[in-house]
């Protein structure tokens, strides 16, 4: 729904040796957002909470194991 782009970078030589590019400027441009979006509410100064939930449980097998070891 939107689309955000940094176009500045500024070639880096890490300790080490590695090269890396680092991204120049006052943070992304948004080309466009849409009402009611989290992009909307930074660019109006609000910030933007997004309650996120990550389960990693396979409750197909949790129900298979539950069964067997009910008997």
């Amino acid at each position: 729904n939107t689309a955000a782009g940094i176009d500045n970078y500024e070639k880096r030589t890490a300790p080490h040796g590695q090269i890396y590019y680092w991204p120049n400027g006052s943070g992304m441009k948004f080309f466009h957002t849409r009402e009611g979006t989290d992009v909307e509410a930074l660019m109006a100064g609000f910030i933007a909470i997004t309650p996120l939930q990550y389960d990693l449980t396979d409750h197909a097998r949790t129900q298979t194991w539950r069964e067997r070891l009910e008997t």
